[in-house]
């Protein structure tokens, strides 16, 4: 891997052979789709280009409050998402 024209990054074998996240991956698939002019929304790293709703704030809140909080199934929660399609 080089890093500029005088320099060479050397690694392992092991580090050589990491893989990009699943993560990573889709978000770079999203951003060539973008780039390509497809109309995609990009819900997969980093932070949101819009501004939350408030009601999303407030069941925010609410669920920080009651310990109702952590991390959901890969594909979330068919609640959220029902919701989601039927906004969008």
């Amino acid at each position: 891997m080089t890093v500029s024209k005088n320099k060479t990054l050397f690694c392992s074998s092991r580090v050589a052979g990491l893989q990009l996240s699943g993560t990573v991956s889709i978000n770079a698939e999203v951003v060539r789709m973008i780039a390509q002019g497809d109309k995609v929304l990009n819900f997969t790293v980093g932070e949101p280009f819009f501004r939350e709703p408030e009601a999303v704030r407030q069941a925010l809140v609410q669920r920080l409050t009651t310990k109702k909080n952590g991390y959901s199934m890969p594909g979330g929660s068919l609640v959220l998402r029902e919701a989601v399609s039927t906004k969008l």
